[in-house]
């Protein structure tokens, strides 16, 4: 990701390289550096005791996995990170632990931009879900910094980064439990709540702690209205009406329905075939909330398609007063002047929803239908 790149890239600044004399070498764990590799030390007083060769072949080995691990996180196009990845797997015990803690110290620190960066190099080093986890929790802390700082959209960057990163622990680990509970919460973040709730679902039946699956149920229960809206919505979207009320009903049946769940199932009805219904229930909401323009142009649209188009363009007329530029009032009000003949009236509404709204093609090819109606006429009245 560019964006992390561009981060930690300042930490390269950090990284010292000792260079061996020609035809020298040392041998640091079995593992033979030649005179070709530079050997990278993180720059402290450390390195000012460093005055002759002799002391290379005693500089502590996590001094050398340190500066590895510093060039390799910060530096991603670094031309010998491919052999220091290779010396930090040969010493994997050690150097995957000295890494590990200092990436958790950082982390716990609060100093998540280094943290990223050791458990950064940790994945490169090997395939671990906790390591995976633990760079995905820094890059995630990373973005919440930049979100509070109402910079929304690089911190948005960073979270789904985050969320990629774990989506990829679950596909190659379907029961890592820690990924679906984090999981949960990003897809929330981006109200992706059909992908929450399903996710948190999964994160149930796993083993965990008792204390986080009593706090996976309480967002579930917060969840619910709006993840069965969201349903609801996409099942209305796919045309399955009846599932869509089914959904719905759930709501009413608990005593969460409000005028936007009357709303919602005045529309289900309707593109049901349940007239009736979808007027008791849109009348509903527009009682609850008479301030709502969708309800008006629902319910009118009901009574057109019922052929009581006088009582349709009613009731979008009174759409019209407390939404004046709600372009799909004025239309459909337009069609219901053209089917009573008032042709001039429903001419000048569906005008105007061409001015509201110039980009909706059906409007325009309306208008020109109109247009090129009364020019006829005009012409067979002339001659």
């Amino acid at each position: 990701m560019k964006e992390i790149d561009d981060l930690l890239i300042k930490y390269a600044k950090e990284v010292s390289f000792l260079q061996l004399k020609e035809g020298k070498n040392i041998e640091i764990s079995g593992f033979r550096i030649g005179d070709n590799i530079p050997l990278p030390i993180v720059t402290d007083k450390f390195i000012e005791d460093l005055k002759n060769e002799d002391l290379l072949n005693n500089i502590p080995l996590e001094r050398i996995i340190e500066g590895m691990a510093v060039i390799v996180g910060a530096d991603a196009k670094f031309k010998f990170n491919e052999y220091y990845v290779t010396f930090l797997k040969s010493i994997y015990k050690t150097s995957t632990k000295y890494i590990f803690m200092k990436g958790l110290s950082y982390f716990d620190n609060e100093q998540y931009e280094l943290s990223t960066l050791y458990f950064r190099t940790l994945t490169m080093i090997s395939g671990n879900n906790e390591y995976k986890f633990y760079y995905a929790l820094s890059i995630e802390a990373i973005g919440k910094g930049f979100i509070e700082k109402e910079n929304i959209e690089k911190g948005n960057k960073f979270i789904i980064e985050s969320k990629n990163i774990l989506e990829d622990i679950i596909s190659e680990d379907n029961s890592y439990y820690p990924a679906y509970y984090k999981l949960g919460f990003y897809y929330l973040h981006f109200n992706e709540l059909i992908k929450a709730k399903l996710t948190w679902e999964k994160a149930l039946v796993l083993e965990a702690d008792e204390n986080s699956k009593d706090e996976i149920r309480a967002e579930l229960e917060k969840i619910e209205k709006d993840y069965t809206i969201e349903m609801a919505l996409w099942q209305m979207k796919n045309m399955n009406y009846e599932k869509a009320i089914d959904e719905l009903n759930k709501l009413i049946g608990k005593g969460k329905d409000d005028f936007y769940i009357d709303y919602l199932l005045g529309v289900a009805y309707s593109g049901y075939g349940n007239l009736e219904l979808a007027k008791h229930f849109l009348t509903l909401a527009l009682d609850k909330n008479k301030d709502y323009s969708d309800v008006y142009n629902e319910l009118g649209i009901v009574y057109f398609n019922e052929g009581d188009i006088k009582k349709a363009i009613e009731i979008f007329t009174e759409g019209i007063k407390i939404a004046n530029d709600d372009y799909r009032l004025y239309f459909n009000r337009g069609l219901g002047y053209l089917n009573i003949d008032e042709i001039l009236k429903g001419y000048n509404d569906i005008k105007l929803a061409n001015e509201l709204n110039p980009s909706d093609e059906n409007i325009l090819n309306q208008l020109k239908a109109i247009e090129n109606f009364v020019s006829d006429n005009n012409g067979r009245e002339r001659n």
